[in-house]
């Protein structure tokens, strides 16, 4: 990427703001340019390693600016101190150091147009004005694999990745996260259990219990947060981003933040998000984009874990294939610890530029992996000056000191919402001051119009008066876009919009309920029917039995009774006359044989027992009995 002009005398001609002509000095700073010898720009990803507070986002600025110039759409895709510190870019500078230092080089003054977006949240602060921020959501059925894999933290291949897939690709345009959960129940298939379990409220309405799969528990206990951080959406919200406007416009920089989401997982969510939304909008690329990622070491450190491990993945495998996407994509990013960034990330850079790094460790791992010398180790322990680098490949050439941005950076005392508060309020007084002085203006003219003694003293208050109204209405004009916003509608609208699905939800769980409520009873009566019904078949089959040990019976009986009367007969006649197989004519046989010999043993038993109990008997209750037998048929007689 980088070319670097450098004379002590040499004027160099830039097209900034109009074609001014400046001088570049070599003990002062050095012009770095974007475009190579013959006027274009080659896409690239260049990565600036310093410790902190060495300037490392005030030069990342300067790199983005000349990016912008040369027509590029800047996307800024996080926050990672959560201080605005792009969006200082709206505002020119005010500080003297900053301002003395660019009319130095001859660099022009200016501010840039900065859009913000936030992801939606019921965080927002309702009771104060806020600046003009669009906030956003990502449509449910739009999310994919990568970014389900790094939410849910597991393989791109699961099956809780093929579930969740599923219900993206079927829910409606109009349904949310409710009816998204909902779906995912009933996609699960677990075990059928009698009972009927109330659903909860504070998850999604969902009958989650032992037997349902594991999976559904663990995607809802992963989508709880987006409740509160309401910026997974229905395909056709008002919040989902509109990537045609967004890569259309290079006039902007966008600006993506996550100020009031203190979840560190949905921050780097947000940031994969975006990422793969550009992917896949690439076809509205009318421009060359460049991705700005500060910190990049946050979501690609060097061994992730968790959730990292998946997210460092994806966003590895994004930027080996977005240079050549679209119009061309480029990449600014930084950290402040070489060792700290994925060790493919390192190697994927176009240009590296290293500034005065703050461990030793990190200093000795660097110089041993590039093979630097004593000279150069030296350079990175103290480097001559503030925001002063040298280039990756380029050792020879010295470093060098980048220029400062044109706009407003981020100072130490400032913060971004005092200062938009103040830009805002000085707009407001100068309309109001802009006002008077149209009043007095027309008066002056009109004191004018009459000849009057002292013209030359009015015509002098009118011209200082038409220069402070000229200098007004420059401020206005530069500032009309900032705007302090009340916030409450749309926090209203989208927690109303949730309501109503909820609402849907809770009657669609309700009628759910009670329809497998019947369904139970309809099948606990069915099973009392069929239980009596089956003890009447069981009588019936009894009695059928019975009949038919009947039959078996008297044919045993017959094949019996015709062998024992003729004992020459074989079993094969006896079997034919009787219709039997002639093996079944002689099983019949023994078992009838079986069963006589069974009744003459229970006969002799029962003979047995008769005469036991007559000689156990007692003589004269013998006669006793007999005695009143013949008084009994004596008084008979007589009668």
């Amino acid at each position: 990427m980088a070319n670097y002009k450098k004379s002590i005398e040499k004027r160099h001609e830039k097209n900034l703001k109009g074609n001014e002509k400046m001088r570049v000095e070599q003990n002062i700073n050095t012009y770095l340019t974007i475009k190579n010898e013959d006027g274009s720009v080659s896409n690239s990803f260049n990565f600036l390693y310093a410790k902190s507070g060495f300037g490392k986002t005030m030069n990342m600025e300067s790199l983005i600016e000349e990016y912008h110039r040369a027509g590029y759409v800047i996307l800024i895709l996080s926050d990672v101190k959560d201080e605005f510190e792009f969006g200082f870019a709206m505002f020119e500078p005010e500080k003297p150091y900053h301002r003395f230092s660019l009319h130095r080089i001859g660099k022009p003054i200016q501010r840039k147009k900065v859009k913000l977006y936030h992801p939606f949240t019921f965080d927002i602060p309702t009771k104060n004005l806020l600046p003009k921020i669009n906030f956003y959501g990502f449509s449910l059925k739009e999310l994919h694999r990568a970014e389900w894999s790094m939410l849910a933290e597991t393989a791109f291949e699961s099956d809780t990745i093929r579930l969740l897939l599923n219900s993206c690709s079927n829910i409606g345009k109009n349904e949310g996260l409710f009816s998204f959960m909902h779906f995912v129940q009933d996609s699960v298939v677990g075990k059928k259990e009698s009972r009927i379990f109330k659903p909860d409220p504070n998850n999604f309405y969902l009958s989650t219990t032992s037997a349902t799969a594991k999976s559904l528990q663990d995607i809802s206990s992963y989508l709880l947060p987006f409740k509160r951080h309401a910026f997974l959406v229905e395909d056709n919200s008002e919040l989902k981003l509109d990537w045609k406007e967004i890569l259309e416009d290079n006039e902007s920089y966008h600006f993506f933040i996550s100020y009031w989401i203190d979840d560190e997982k949905i921050k780097n969510f947000c940031i994969l998000g975006l990422l793969e939304a550009l992917v896949r909008n690439k076809k509205f690329c009318k421009h060359p984009v460049l991705i700005v990622i500060p910190e990049i070491r946050k979501i690609v450190p060097f061994k992730p874990e968790g959730y990292s491990k998946y997210l460092a993945e994806r966003i590895k495998d994004r930027l080996s294939i977005v240079r050549n996407i679209g119009r061309g994509m480029s990449g600014v990013f930084d950290s402040q610890v070489w060792n700290d960034v994925d060790e493919d990330v390192r190697n994927s850079a176009t240009d590296t530029f290293y500034g005065e790094l703050g461990g030793a460790g990190d200093i000795e791992k660097l110089s041993k992996a590039m093979n630097y010398k004593r000279e150069i180790r030296d350079v990175l322990k103290k480097m001559p000056n503030k925001g002063t680098y040298f280039v990756q490949g380029k050792e020879d050439m010295e470093t060098f000191t980048m220029w400062l941005p044109g706009h407003m950076h981020k100072e130490e005392d400032y913060n971004f919402f005092d200062m938009y508060k103040k830009y805002c309020q000085t707009r407001s007084r100068l309309i109001n001051e802009t006002k008077l002085l149209d009043a007095r203006i027309e008066n002056l003219n009109s004191l004018l119009k009459d000849n009057p003694i002292d013209k030359e003293g009015l015509e002098n208050e009118l011209k200082e008066i038409e220069e402070l109204k000229k200098k007004n209405v420059d401020f206005i004009k530069k500032y009309k876009h900032l705007e302090l916003v009340d916030y409450n509608s749309l926090h209203d609208k989208v927690s109303e919009k949730m309501g109503e699905e909820e609402e849907k939800v809770k009657i669609r769980v309700k009628k759910k309920m009670e329809e497998e409520k019947a369904r139970q009873e309809a099948r606990k009566k069915e099973r009392q029917e069929s239980k009596e019904g089956g003890s009447k078949v069981e009588e019936l089959k009894k009695k059928v039995s019975q009949k038919e040990s009947a039959i078996v019976q008297e044919k045993q009986k017959a094949v019996y009774l015709m062998k024992t009367e003729s004992p020459d007969l074989s079993w094969r006649e006896i079997g034919k006359k009787l219709e039997l197989h002639h093996k079944t004519a002689s099983k019949y046989f023994e078992a009838y044989q079986l069963r006589l010999k069974q009744s003459q043993t229970e006969t002799n038993k029962e003979d047995k027992v008769i005469e036991s109990s007559k000689i156990d008997s007692d003589p004269e209750e013998d006669s006793e009995a007999d005695d009143s037998e013949e008084e009994f048929l004596e008084e008979e007689n007589e009668n």
